[in-house]
């Protein structure tokens, strides 16, 4: 078996690339909360979708959706932002099935970031200029750590 030697990205789209990986951390994470409580699964969600899930959405929306070739890969990047913003508003809200809808949100976002990083991102960097690139740079170009969240039920 052959392994895949890593995706070479534009150094404009790095910082989305690392908050991509926090949130596959956030993914794996998801799938142990069995390990926990509904109450602090809901909680470390929460934490999640406000301190790293909701500006990076908002962000991606905001400074790529222009520069984004196609009709369909522009419906499919919104429908499921919209289709895990709904996931996580009901994973919040409702007692109801959390560790369930937490197995479904890590399932939902680990294939949408690998959606991003497999088709969209590479597609973005065939058709985009350079100059377009950078101006999207100028906008992200921050580094973010990991959040943190205690209990570490994931341990």
């Amino acid at each position: 078996m052959t392994k895949k030697a890593p995706q070479k990205r534009a150094t404009e789209l790095v910082s989305l690339s690392h908050e991509h990986h926090h949130a596959l951390v956030f993914c794996v994470r998801l799938k142990k909360a069995s390990q926990t409580t509904p109450e602090i699964t809901q909680n470390y969600v929460r934490y999640f979708w406000e301190n790293h899930i909701s500006s990076h959405f908002d962000n991606e929306e905001k400074y790529l959706l222009h520069l984004i070739p196609t009709a369909l890969l522009k419906e499919q990047f919104l429908s499921e932002h919209n289709e895990i913003r709904v996931l996580i508003n009901k994973l919040l809200t409702s007692a109801e099935e959390v560790m369930n809808n937490a197995l479904l949100l890590s399932e939902k976002l680990n294939q949408h970031i690998r959606f991003e990083e497999r088709i969209l991102f590479p597609e973005i960097e065939k058709f985009a200029s350079k100059k377009e690139l950078q101006a999207v740079a100028l906008q992200l170009n921050k580094s973010a750590d990991c959040p943190v969240f205690f209990p570490e039920f994931w341990k």
